[in-house]
């Protein structure tokens, strides 16, 4: 197990998944059910590649029932990895995690009018497309059409701190640059709005537990106006600018960010 999470580390490209799939294929079923068993039951540190992971393995149980070769019922295999306080939260965050990811691409793909690959030139299109490279293009889409911004993001590119010009695909800090450009120049745009946080470090944990408890009790049950004052203290004023979907899209990555933390190690009940 060491060795593939190794893997998935150091290739961010790679499909999850797939190699998943590859490590399964050819070992016997009980096999399969022990490795897939120690992954959902790991004890270290989470990061979001990891809890990809996790989900493709919790698939792969599940639809090749491998749980029944060695317990009695799927509600016995549940119980012994911690399923309803562990597995699930990681699970259900990692997929609204990828419907936000789906978002920003969607709000990307209407703006500049081309499918996402064919946002920006061959040479700057990145191995894998982060969630927050997505949401930064989405909130430039909205600001510049697509080649006017392609060349800005090439100047960007090439305005890159020393140490970070040896390659040419875009990363998050180059479109925030654009981004913090763009806001200097029409003055009404705070620098590093998007990425920094406004909430002080202190009264944090409090926060993000009144974003859990909005979220417990359905995001649908608070009206537009409190959703903005809740996400403007972690993104400032320009949440109202957004709409209600990538507001929620944004306060679920945080979510899945909190759970993720490569701070904060999984806790299993006994």
């Amino acid at each position: 197990m060491e060795v593939l999470q190794q893997t998935i580390n150091d290739n961010p490209s790679l499909d999850v998944k797939q190699a998943l799939e590859e490590q399964l294929r050819g070992m016997p079923d009980l096999e399969r059910l022990e490795l897939l068993t120690e992954i959902l039951t790991a004890g270290s540190t989470m990061n979001q590649r990891f809890a990809e992971l996790i989900y493709a393995a919790w698939t792969h149980i599940c639809g090749n029932n491998l749980w029944s070769f060695k317990y009695d019922s799927l509600e016995q295999y549940r119980q012994l990895v911690s399923y309803r306080d562990t597995i699930s939260p990681i699970i259900a965050r990692f997929k609204r995690s990828d419907r936000a990811k789906a978002s920003s691409i969607g709000l990307i793909e209407r703006n500049w009018k081309v499918p996402i690959v064919h946002v920006l030139p061959r040479e700057m299109i990145p191995d894998s497309w982060s969630k927050h490279l997505l949401f930064l293009l989405g909130v430039l889409s909205r600001k510049k059409g697509r080649e006017e911004a392609a060349m800005l993001l090439a100047a960007s590119v090439k305005n890159r701190p020393h140490q970070s010009r040896h390659q040419n695909s875009l990363i998050a800090s180059d479109v925030q640059r654009v981004l913090d450009d763009l806001a200097a120049r029409e003055g009404m745009y705070h620098s590093g709005s998007v990425a920094r946080s406004f909430v002080p470090d202190m009264t944090r944990p409090l926060w993000m537990g009144l974003i859990r408890w909005a979220e417990s009790i359905s995001w649908s049950n608070l009206c537009l106006i409190h959703l903005q004052r809740l996400a403007s203290y972690e993104f400032g004023p320009q949440v109202k600018d957004w709409s209600r979907e990538e507001i929620v899209a944004r306060l679920e990555q945080l979510l899945l960010d909190d759970l993720t933390s490569v701070d904060q190690p999984i806790l299993l009940s006994e």
